[in-house]
Formats: structure tokens, C-alpha cells, sequence
């Protein structure tokens, strides 16, 4: 089974999150042309982009580690992002996770 860090540095160490959306993310958001809010933001975004693709709200909590209450409460918000700004955020964020 494999160990370590999600997003692991050069040296093994975990990365800086901050960090890395200053050097990595708010770059490729801005030539996206989208606005760069906040890892709750992305959050959001992908339990959204979850239930969406997997019509169901418990296979988005468990994909948060969330229950459904809190996953309804605080994650899924409207549809109603353009379909552009959609792909171009998931085009800027795909690099991200391997």
C-alpha cells in the first residue's frame, strides 16, 4: 500500500498549500481568465462536479469525507456556473492531482 504525502515536496515533506496556489493555481486560473477564491472554493467545485457526474449525494460525501448532511449544508451549490467556466476550471485544476 502506498504512504506519504497527497502532494508530496522534493524532499518528501508535505507541500504548502498557500504556497503552492500562489505559485501554481492563481497562475493558471488568471490565463484561464478565472478568479482564484479559496481551496474552500475548489472544494466546493468538486463536490459539485461529483454529484453531477455521479447522481449521488453520498458518493460526493464520501469522496470529502463528509457526511451527506454536511455535504448538502456547506458543498453543493447550483448548477447554474456556465459550462466554460466549468471546463476551464477543471482543465487549470487537472494538473493538480495525479
Amino acid at each position: 500500500m502506498p504512504g506519504g504525502y497527497i502532494f508530496a515536496g522534493r524532499k518528501g515533506q508535505p507541500i504548502n498549500l498557500d504556497n503552492m496556489a500562489r505559485r501554481v493555481v492563481r497562475p493558471a486560473l488568471k490565463q484561464a481568465k478565472i478568479e482564484w477564491h479559496s481551496w474552500y472554493a475548489l472544494r466546493r467545485f468538486h463536490a459539485t462536479a461529483i454529484r453531477k457526474e455521479s447522481g449521488s449525494g453520498d458518493t460526493a460525501s464520501k469522496a470529502l469525507g463528509n457526511t451527506r448532511e454536511v455535504l448538502d449544508k456547506h458543498y453543493l451549490k447550483p448548477d447554474g456556473v456556465l459550462p466554460d467556466v466549468r471546463k476551464a476550471v477543471k482543465d487549470a485544476v487537472s494538473g493538480l492531482v495525479n
